[in-house]
Parts: structure tokens; C-alpha cells; sequence
């Protein structure tokens, strides 16, 4: 039975963008190795609730735990930064859009599952779904950079009007998720 050490992994994601002219590469492989034993980062960070944790800032690179609640939905939102998502647990569905006239045009969409990553440029625009209705979905984000400090967009309503991201709503989002899924009767 392996461990997953927090710090020695966001260890390597430094390491590995240092010097690199495609970061997202070398953390793209740093996290290939960490999902090989997906089951020592379920023991270290455990979903057991919808959430989002911010677990290394720096101006090199940002790590997130990400936990999906069953069904749940983030709206389109870009991140001006490169990011590499690792599912340990559970899988996403990723839907991808560009700006058009009307406010957002999709264009497509990925599936990452249970190992597997995702891998978006700095000028994506995408929403998250977790499709299972029953599990949990959780991941490691890795961006490039200070994340938390660029001035991020989120698409909302119909037709989607862009507004600044604001993380007491993305907060707000998660909670109201975890409020749902202590509701829920197929989570008792």
C-alpha cells in the first residue's frame, strides 16, 4: 500500500515547470506517475464532500483538490493559465465553448475518467459536470502561475453573460452542492 505526499507532489509540479517552454507537459507527467497509485491519494485527500482546496499558491504553479458532488455543475468559466486535471476518483464531463455574439458558442467536449487527465490551453473556456449520480468526482487541478490572482471570467444565465469569477460564489457553488447531496436519498 503506497502513500501520496501533498508536499513532495507539489514538489515535482515546481520542479517540473522550471526552464520548460510547455509546463503543461512536464506536469501533465507528474500527475501520469501520482494516478498510477490512485488509490494512496484517496487515503491522503479523501472526497468525502464536494470541495474546492487550495493546496499549493505560488507563482510557478497552483494545486487544487477538486471534489465534484453527484450531478454536479460548474457554468463556463476560463482560466487565462494552462491547467492539468487529474481524476482520481469518479470522472468529469468537460464541455468546451468560445465567445460569439449571442455570449458563448460550444464546441465541444471531453470525458476525463477515473485516471485519467485533462489538459486545457490559457485561452479555453469550459464547464465542468460531474454525470454520475451517484459518486463523487474528485481531482488534482494543477495551474500555471498564481491562479487565484488573475482576473478570471464565469459565463452565466441565458444567454450567458461573462462577469468576474468570484470565489465566495464558486464557494457558494460547492456548498449548495454538498446541501443537495446530504438531501439526496441515494446519498443516505
Amino acid at each position: 500500500m503506497g502513500s501520496f505526499d501533498v508536499d513532495e507532489f507539489v514538489a515535482r509540479c515546481r520542479d517540473a515547470v522550471v526552464g520548460e517552454t510547455e509546463p503543461w507537459l512536464a506536469v501533465r507527467d507528474v500527475l501520469d506517475e501520482a494516478l498510477r497509485d490512485r488509490a494512496a491519494i484517496v487515503r491522503a485527500l479523501p472526497p468525502t464532500r464536494s470541495e474546492l482546496v487550495l493546496l499549493y499558491v505560488g507563482p510557478d504553479v497552483t494545486v487544487v483538490k477538486v471534489v465534484w458532488a453527484p450531478q454536479m455543475v460548474f457554468p463556463p468559466h476560463d482560466h487565462l493559465t494552462w491547467a492539468c486535471n487529474g481524476l482520481y476518483s469518479g470522472c468529469e464531463q468537460n464541455t468546451l465553448f468560445e465567445p460569439d455574439e449571442s455570449g458563448l458558442r460550444r464546441t465541444g467536449e471531453f470525458f476525463i475518467d477515473d485516471g485519467g487527465i485533462g489538459v486545457l490551453d490559457s485561452d479555453s473556456i469550459h464547464s465542468v459536470r460531474n454525470p454520475d449520480a451517484r459518486r463523487l468526482s474528485a481531482a488534482l487541478h494543477v495551474y500555471g502561475g498564481d491562479f487565484p490572482s488573475l482576473p478570471r471570467s464565469n459565463w452565466i444565465g441565458e444567454p450567458p453573460r461573462r462577469v468576474p469569477a468570484d470565489i465566495a460564489v464558486t464557494q457558494r457553488l460547492f456548498a449548495e452542492a454538498n446541501d443537495r447531496l446530504l438531501a439526496s436519498d441515494e446519498w443516505a
